[in-house]
């Protein structure tokens, strides 16, 4: 999700616009972090804020606030190792600066240090013990390593601290789908879908429970929600048209399988299904 925050810096009155790109999904007004979902972007998109905040820090080079912003700009370059200088510098200055600490975790994770990175959020809660994100990023990178006791563990504890976080209910709806507990999955993405607009991941997700539940003009029903926005989102035309087959519509599974070898010339799956079905259903 996009969204943007205007800074004023005191003394330097330079007003910076920063664009952060969030994981999810979450509404943040924040400016002091960012997550492992950053999108890298070419360097030109962002040279003005890095002048502005040069030379704010050179006019201010106790301020630890600009060292974090300058290592955000970094990190959404993909210059992991330069944004890790920066937050350092930040948390030199403030030791308990627990953004800086946080987003030098989010980088150390992108470089592949995922214990310096895991160090790092649990100093974070340390200092801050209510901060959201950084359980949440812990739940994803438990989850991402398959150990499911401490995912489900951390995610808890994020909606614990903030309970209008969308997308640590959605993917502790997926690691209940995963865990077979299909009811508890479908009332995190009831949630999910009510605290975000146009939350198709979500919606997808959750017509995956309910066809699991045999609750297939549900699962339908959300398909064709995710459909009308995404109408060439494969896994869901997918999805549907096995719900169509449990459903015994063989002509719509069909046609969802012909959209799809439509799309995806050499999809094995979709051309075997719909062999399938005009040989043996129709």
């Amino acid at each position: 999700m996009k969204f943007y925050n205007i800074v004023v810096l005191k003394k330097s009155y330079i007003i910076i616009v920063l664009i952060f790109f969030i994981s999810s999904c979450t509404n943040n007004k924040s400016i002091t972090e960012f997550t492992s979902n950053n999108i890298p972007r070419n360097i030109n998109v962002y040279e003005d804020n890095f002048r502005s905040i040069t030379t704010a820090i050179e006019r201010e080079p106790t301020n630890p606030k600009l060292y974090n912003l300058r290592g955000i700009e970094y990190a959404k370059i993909g210059l992991f190792e330069h944004s890790i200088q920066d937050f350092r510098k930040a948390i030199k200055l403030d030791p308990k600066y627990y953004q800086a600490i946080y987003n030098e975790g989010q980088s150390q994770l992108r470089i592949g240090d995922s214990k310096k990175a895991i160090d790092n959020f649990n100093l974070s809660i340390e200092i801050f013990p209510n901060y959201s994100k950084a359980y949440f990023s812990k739940g994803l990178y438990y989850k991402d390593n398959k150990d499911y006791e401490l995912a489900l563990s951390n995610f808890d504890s994020s909606i614990k601290h903030d309970q209008n976080n969308a997308d640590a209910y959605h993917h502790r709806g997926t690691l209940y789908q995963f865990l077979k507990e299909q009811n508890n999955a479908l009332q995190d993405f009831d949630k999910s879908i009510s605290l975000k607009r146009n939350n198709y991941i979500s919606l997808y997700s959750r017509a995956l429970s309910y066809t699991a539940l045999k609750r297939y003009n549900s699962a339908v029903d959300d398909l064709n929600q995710v459909l009308h926005s995404k109408p060439d989102f494969l896994n869901a035309l997918f999805a549907r048209a096995k719900v169509y087959e449990h459903m015994e519509e063989y002509r719509l599974a069909l046609k969802d399988y012909e959209k799809i070898i439509s799309i995806d010339k050499n999809n094995r799956h979709a051309k075997k299904f719909s062999s399938f079905i005009k040989r043996k259903k129709l």
